[in-house]
């Protein structure tokens, strides 16, 4: 995989002009400073899949160097600009490995509360909008390298050994799970191939959306869903199958407002019927269908590992819309499982949980969600520009118990409803600081489960769940007192964890000690004045700052 970034021989092989700043381990970091578009491509060793974007992008195109404890942020971004010495118009896309908050300009070196001080790997790619044959001949399948297996044995057998002698193979799995999806996700070579017979999928055309708002877009695992496995034993097919030989689509440019039409013969199967049960039959649905017509989808906000999210309208109302993504292939148990969101997301009606608007469709392919859109963004984005601004006399102390007022409301459901993702990134933000809670993907209620791994983002999961133990609605607990660490810091849980040398530790140190019971997110400042609501909230991070986990 290393072979896909550019050296620094290469870029100035091509007559191109690196800046070159120092990283706080002594090695250098060389960017782009000048350098054409056609000459950077020149370079290029990855293609992606065209997409529109309509984002400034102010961040170089080809980085070396980054900070070795980090865990890459995969993203692609797309660079257009005029150059002013040739007056040609240029359109360069990117793998970025970093979060564009925390991401160095171009033509700049990063400062020490950027990355640390270290720079972050940045690899340009061709686009399949203007693939030549030259290129095409020069494709490869992508193979696995040695190093992710020596890291795991390396590291990991370091760890093993200086805990209580056995390695928890539990840890390794999600982590493995991890490094494989984000390689495969972002170096494969994508290829869209259309037939008229599509075998066992749903297909349609893909959008690839920057990074913003909404940050979980149906990230959960769609067969957490279902109680059972699509079997003959059960009566129940996966071979839903889709003839979209006649299928028409629009790609929804940025700044343009389009509408799609499609025309589908579905083999409406065991699979699909269920799907259309929940959509037809459920009380929280009923008389909240929207006409499919009706909506205009805007622009892109975000994407996750099953879907997107965009920004719309309907009937004169800004909205956010959710969908699968309509370049991937879905079985009929993903669209079953995104109808179940939607079924739960129209049955939490609470001031601090995202309003539903509305359910759409013309055919289950286009099956999507309708809620209401926040302009804020997230408590995570918002924390990390606005810190300093907000306190616990005011802010801070009304979204905290605006956040514990929808977990109450969720845990009071019969059965209780655990959420499961609960962070910072899940909690959108009114222009009056008012919580909601978003992304029900992976909830469920406390019956339908015992056992759970790789369910949330680790860093705010309980350890119950990380170790694959049954749990309640308390591991919601552990994650709300996760965030009660980052609205009193302002910053990501564990940002000031040190080994016993007193070095950064890498995350899966971090996930590994959190496992083990030995470590807690730091918790220095937060007063809270008495009330019942509040004294609930101190005691639960009461039990993280004495690093005992709350009850299951």
């Amino acid at each position: 995989m290393a072979d896909l970034a550019v050296p620094l021989a290469q870029y100035q092989a091509v007559n191109c002009a690196e800046r070159t700043c120092n990283q706080p381990d002594d090695t250098p970091s060389y960017s782009n400073e000048q350098c054409t578009g056609a000459d950077i491509l020149k370079t290029a060793r990855c293609v992606v899949e065209d997409f529109s974007d309509d984002s400034n992008v102010n961040a170089a195109m080809w980085v070396t160097g980054g900070r070795p404890e980090v865990i890459p942020a995969l993203t692609i971004r797309k660079h257009t600009w005029k150059d002013g010495g040739d007056n040609n118009s240029y359109i360069v896309f990117a793998v970025h490995t970093l979060d564009r908050d925390f991401e160095l300009a171009w033509n700049a070196c990063a400062s020490d509360t950027q990355n640390a001080g270290f720079g972050s790997l940045v690899m340009p790619c061709h686009t399949t909008a203007s693939l030549t044959e030259a290129i095409v001949d020069d494709k490869q399948e992508v193979e696995g390298s040695d190093w992710v297996s020596r890291w795991l044995v390396e590291d990991y057998g370091r760890i093993a050994s200086s805990s209580s002698g056995e390695f928890n193979m539990l840890l390794l799995i999600p982590i493995v799970v991890v490094v494989a999806l984000a390689i495969a996700g972002i170096f494969l070579i994508i290829k869209r191939r259309r037939s008229k017979k599509a075998e066992h999928y749903l297909v349609e055309e893909n959008v690839a959306t920057p990074n913003a708002a909404y940050q979980r877009c149906y990230d959960g695992d769609p067969s957490q869903y279902n109680s059972g496995k699509y079997n003959s034993e059960q009566g129940l097919h996966t071979d839903v199958t889709v003839d979209d030989s006649d299928t028409t689509s629009r790609r929804f440019g940025s700044g343009v407002q389009a509408r799609r039409s499609s025309r589908y013969t579905i083999d409406y199967s065991s699979g699909s019927n269920l799907t259309m049960k929940i959509l037809l039959d459920s009380e929280h649905l009923i008389g909240m269908r929207i006409p499919y017509d009706g909506l205009t989808f805007t622009r892109a906000l975000s994407k996750g590992a099953y879907g997107e999210v965009w920004i719309g309208e309907f009937e004169g109302q800004q909205i956010a819309i959710k969908r699968l993504f309509t370049g991937r292939d879905h079985k009929a148990e993903e669209v079953k499982a995104f109808a179940k969101e939607i079924e739960l997301t129209a049955r939490l009606a609470h001031p601090n949980i995202v309003s539903f608007v509305g359910v759409a469709w013309n055919t289950l392919i286009n099956l999507v969600m309708a809620l209401e859109f926040l302009p804020t963004g997230d408590l995570h984005r918002y924390l990390a520009k606005n810190a300093d601004l907000v306190s616990w006399s005011k802010e801070k102390k009304g979204i905290a118990i605006g956040v514990a007022r929808a977990l109450e409301f969720l845990h009071s459901q019969a059965p209780p409803l655990i959420h499961r993702d609960l962070k910072s990134k899940n909690i959108l933000l009114t222009r009056q600081l008012e919580p909601k809670l978003i992304d029900f993907g992976v909830s469920r209620g406390r019956e339908e489960f015992s056992m759970t791994a790789g369910v949330g983002t680790p860093y705010w999961t309980a350890p119950e769940i990380l170790e694959g133990k049954r749990h309640t609605e308390q591991a919601d607990i552990y994650s709300f007192g996760v965030v009660l660490t980052e609205i009193d810091t302002g910053k990501l849980p564990y940002h000031d964890a040190l080994t016993p040398e007193g070095t950064t530790p890498k995350p899966f140190m971090i996930l590994a000690d959190v496992m083990a019971g030995v470590l807690r997110p730091s918790f220095p400042t937060i007063v809270l004045p008495k009330s019942n609501v509040l004294v609930w909230l101190a005691a639960s991070t009461t039990q993280i700052r004495a690093r005992r986990l709350p009850t299951s």
